[in-house]
């Protein structure tokens, strides 16, 4: 009997939570904060992560690819029926990925979570309606070396197609550096004084510093693997190495980009 009066207890908290009275409503965030790394592929965005998810609050879980994850109101009535209740398929789907969030930062029991799909460059906008409060971090690395390394990892890609991706990741973050707020991290120096830069994103994302994050866990294997981010040796050292050295291939077809960001 006891069980049962705790469960309707239980029911009648969540029923007056929904309908406005107190606590979570039914398009509240259970995740009001998250951060969004915002960058490229090959960008150094799993080394990053590496070293925030190896701090004891921040949890940055492989790429989680949210943007996979839609929501399609498929008969009429339900169309009716959501709509009467302010819900659009797209503010479906944003409770959809913000309860993905916080299942993942509640199992992992740390405080931050960071999600870093370089992705989420397309969606930065929808990103920034769902969670008004996000904090988000911009990274960035010569356009030249990304060509570099996609050329590496796939030896069979064309090297228009991947030009054509790196021009368009640029666009896509010059967009959201222009809207939104955020640090700007360079791989370049991410790799030359990693404690630094982590210094600088524990306090702007209000964790204390720890030492332990330079010297980061090395991720499980079954998160290494392509469409999840970097696979490759040097990210399973768990060691900070410095920034390979350019090509000879300065990449002309993408100076406009090169100069925008800052680089020669």
């Amino acid at each position: 009997m006891e069980g049962l009066r705790r469960r309707a207890a239980a029911v009648l908290r969540d029923s007056r939570s929904s309908s406005g009275d107190s606590g979570v409503g039914l398009t509240d965030r259970l995740v009001v904060d998250p951060v969004f790394v915002l960058c490229a592929t090959r960008s150094g965005s799993t080394l990053l992560r590496s070293i925030l998810n190896s701090h004891s609050l921040i949890h940055a879980p492989h790429e989680l690819h949210l943007n996979a994850l839609r929501v399609a109101i498929e008969r009429p009535y339900a169309r009716k029926s959501f709509e009467q209740m302010s819900l659009s398929a797209e503010e479906l789907q944003l409770l959809l990925w913000d309860r993905v969030l916080h299942g993942l930062l509640a199992s992992s029991g740390k405080r931050v979570i960071v999600d870093k799909t370089p992705q989420n460059a397309a969606d930065w906008a929808l990103i920034h309606r769902g969670w008004p409060e996000a904090r988000y971090i911009h990274l960035r690395r010569h356009p030249a070396a990304m060509l570099q390394s996609r050329l590496a990892a796939n030896t069979k890609a064309s090297r228009d197609h991947e030009i054509d991706l790196v021009r368009r990741y640029g666009d896509q973050l010059d967009a959201a550096r222009r809207e939104l707020p955020g640090p700007t991290v360079r791989y370049e120096t991410l790799t030359a004084d990693p404690t630094a830069v982590a210094q600088a994103l524990c306090e702007y994302v209000g964790v204390p510093w720890e030492e332990a994050m330079v010297h980061y866990a090395v991720p499980d294997t079954g998160e290494l693997r392509p469409g999840l981010g970097d696979w490759g040796a040097a990210i399973r050292s768990g060691h900070v190495g410095q920034a390979r050295e350019l090509s000879d291939d300065r990449a002309v077809e993408l100076a406009d980009m090169t100069a925008r960001w800052g680089y020669s």
